[in-house]
């Protein structure tokens, strides 16, 4: 079973998201922001992490550089529904950071599966 852990400092998104897999063989913890989401990478083993980028305390970006300089084998999805800037580009800016897919919001719960398909080689 794929463990995915879920950071977005929206909890209804996060809810829609929990909700849409319950039908996939995809375990889901859930937070709130980066710092809460780094206690939990250290607490426990992941798969993948869905990463929303712009969150309160430490956001997305800052996030994918401190999953990948623990040099933890975690496959990270950034996602975003854009801000200051075009959604496009935070998420130019998360691949470029390290992050191994992105997805712009909103997504359906298919690409998302799929995503986490590739990235993990589960086919299940």
């Amino acid at each position: 079973m794929t463990r995915l852990l879920i950071i977005d400092d929206d909890v209804i998104i996060r809810e829609i998201i929990k909700d849409s897999l319950v039908d996939y063989p995809i375990y889901v913890d859930d937070v709130a922001n980066g710092i809460e989401g780094i206690k939990k990478i250290r607490e426990n083993d992941y798969d993948v992490v869905l990463t929303d980028i712009i969150m309160p305390e430490k956001g997305g970006l800052e996030l994918i550089v401190e999953i990948k300089s623990e040099s933890r084998n975690i496959k990270i999805i950034a996602t975003t529904g854009g801000g200051a800037f075009t959604a496009n580009e935070y998420l130019k800016t998360a691949k470029e950071l390290g992050a191994d897919a992105v997805i712009a919001k909103p997504f359906s719960e298919i690409k998302l599966v799929e995503i986490i398909k590739d990235l993990t080689g589960k086919n299940e």
